[in-house]
């Protein structure tokens, strides 16, 4: 025992090959000791040989095959190389022999890893059942708290999710798992400030964490912050072996910056890494177009398959309207947008890309009926609404036009360019209390959008009232205005 507790000293202290000499030390004197074995295995993986690891551990199972601590640590280190399949076999028959445990914790460990497995692998409503599970065996035990907080994650249940993860931190101030995660809860849920907090603590503490670099800097690009987020990703892109998730995110950063040229490269490098990506061969091609590099453009097109994919089609259908767009052939380009509603009859997008293009031709009737169609097939389609309502403001029907853009204020009542919009044709109708009312709207969901506010105290000077004008512009984040 004492030579086993030797061995767990050096392997905290990251010394593999003195701890297992250690374990072999108790292997020596008790040769039945499992967790001596496991504690040569746990060498190994420090060590990352894993293929011995492997062999030690079959040999293992095979000796010990009715321990289901031996089942649970075979679970952890095939979850630790990403056989999340091997993992949930494993800790599946952990938990068939730990039914007769006195004891919970092994229990717990093979629920935990079970479930966590099951994520792992998208098998998210297989899991919920071992997170109950754990919820009701063991709830204030770190492996539920942090996977009652993923379920919830799992299931956009933000507030529920946020309340575990800082519990932990409550408990465990420096757990960067539960940082990460809280992290990834205030990305989606949008709170960015936050969620840049927490990540920023984790890549602070864990420079080597891939996953956490990915997030805030995705974390960066929602903020605008293409120059920090490229910053962050430039250690993960200068060598080699770069992710296809990596090299996305720093093609989007490079675009921030308005360097499409690295934006190109990065997402040649990612097709590289991920062929099968369709999505990144889209990106690609869309960028390469928008470059000018039509030829490039469609040579990537080329390469991806639609043939077992409507929406894969539609997308290298679509891309041949807007590549001759791009080269100026309208006729060309009308052609082969009038055939994408044909094609795929039950696609409002195609009825939108056709209406756009006919647009551009001059045929705005024509043009008119697509957006109807596209809405008839998606009456919550933005662009058609969008198109629609422009072309009665564009022909004078204001009224008309001011009814659209109300329905779609409506159906996203976060747009303030809506009501940017909607102050401008107030405006137009001389209602200017209207108009003040629609800015006022608008710099409530954007304080920090000058010409909301510039035009909202223009209006209370035209009025008479510069104390109220002045009140407004002076109520700008970081003071100031126009006087």
């Amino acid at each position: 025992v004492l030579s086993r507790i030797h061995g767990d000293a050096y392997l905290g202290m990251g010394e593999a090959k003195l701890a297992r000499d250690a374990y072999q030390k108790a292997l020596s004197i008790q040769p039945d000791d499992a967790q001596s074995q496991l504690g040569v295995i746990s060498s190994y993986v420090a060590e990352q040989n894993f293929g011995q690891a492997r062999s030690v551990l079959d040999q293992v199972l095979a000796a010990y095959g009715d321990n289901p601590s031996v089942w649970g640590f075979a679970g952890r280190l095939n979850s630790q190389l990403g056989d999340y399949q091997t993992a949930e076999s494993n800790f599946r028959r952990a938990l068939e022999l730990s039914d007769a445990e006195t004891s919970g914790g092994t229990r717990v460990e093979a629920l935990a890893g079970l479930a966590n497995s099951l994520y792992e692998q998208g098998a998210n409503d297989a899991a919920q059942p071992y997170v109950d599970e754990l919820l009701e065996l063991a709830p204030n035990a770190l492996p539920s708290m942090f996977l009652a907080a993923r379920s919830a994650f799992v299931y956009e249940a933000w507030d529920l999710a946020q309340q575990y993860l800082q519990e932990i931190l409550r408990i465990y101030p420096d757990n960067r798992r539960a940082q990460m995660l809280l992290g990834a809860v205030h990305l989606q849920s949008g709170s960015l400030e936050q969620a840049e907090m927490y990540l920023s603590s984790v890549v602070a503490a864990q420079p080597g964490n891939i996953s956490a670099r990915q997030l805030l800097a995705e974390t960066q690009l929602q903020q605008q912050k293409g120059g920090e987020a490229n910053q962050l990703l430039r250690p993960l892109v200068s060598g080699d072996g770069a992710d296809a998730r990596t090299l996305q995110l720093a093609a989007r950063a490079s675009l921030a910056l308005e360097n499409v040229d690295d934006a190109i490269e990065y997402l040649k490098e990612g097709v590289e890494q991920d062929p099968s990506n369709d999505e990144l061969k889209f990106q690609l091609a869309a960028l390469l177009l928008q470059a000018g590099r039509n030829a490039e453009s469609e040579e990537v097109l080329s390469r991806i398959d639609a043939s077992g994919s409507e929406d894969v089609a539609y997308r290298k259908d679509a891309m041949v309207v807007l590549s001759a767009m791009s080269q100026g052939k309208l006729l060309v380009a009308l052609e082969a947008a009038k055939g994408l509603p044909v094609k795929y009859p039950e696609s409002a997008n195609a009825f939108v890309l056709l209406g756009i293009v006919q647009l551009r031709n001059g045929q705005t009737n024509d043009g008119a009926a697509s957006f109807q169609s596209a809405i008839a097939l998606d009456p919550a389609n933005l662009l058609a609404l969008q198109y629609l309502a422009g072309i009665d403001e564009a022909k004078g029907d204001l009224d008309s036009a001011s009814a659209r853009y109300r329905e779609i204020l409506e159906r996203y009542p976060t747009g303030d360019w809506t009501l940017g919009v909607l102050a401008r044709i107030a405006l137009r109708q001389e209602n200017v209390e209207a108009a003040k009312g629609y800015f006022q709207r608008a710099l409530e969901l954007a304080p920090d959008n000058n010409d909301y506010r510039v035009a909202l105290a223009r209006l209370e000077r035209r009025e008479g009232d510069e104390t109220e004008a002045v009140e407004i512009l002076e109520a700008a984040p970081g003071g100031g205005g126009e006087h």
